[in-house]
């Protein structure tokens, strides 16, 4: 079976997310850059 997976909308929610938390726990914007590889 085949699945369909908006890797784009994966991306942009882990980056929102990490960003959120990072900037909580820092007061800095990193760069977050997400690599997501299947397998």
């Amino acid at each position: 079976a085949e699945k369909v997976t908006d890797w784009g909308a994966i991306k942009k929610e882990t980056r929102r997310a990490l960003g959120s938390f990072v900037w909580e726990r820092t007061r800095r914007r990193p760069m977050i850059l997400p690599v997501i590889m299947e397998i």
